[in-house]
């Protein structure tokens, strides 16, 4: 699930904040003798108080690049820290 304006107020001081939910052990699979569980659900929330666009529409001033964000919090999803 994507959300805007932070319904539940848990972005605060970040562009935005991905939770991932329904981790589960009991699907696993083993990638180069590393085993890995599955999570079922993650949401994303974009702050309130920031301005967001897209490359279609150009750059704008003081605005963050929506799909470039949604990209960086998809990875955390999928188990991404930061670089």
């Amino acid at each position: 699930m994507v959300s805007f304006n932070d319904p539940a107020n848990i972005v605060r001081n970040a562009i935005a904040v991905t939770l991932v939910g329904f981790f589960t052990s009991s699907q696993t699979e083993v990638v180069n003798g590393t085993s890995f569980g599955r999570y079922l659900d993650s949401d994303t929330s974009f702050s309130k108080r920031l301005s967001f666009t897209t490359q279609a529409i150009g750059k704008c001033p003081g605005s963050y690049d929506i799909e470039a964000v949604q990209t960086h919090e998809r990875g955390h999803a999928l188990g991404l820290g930061h670089s």
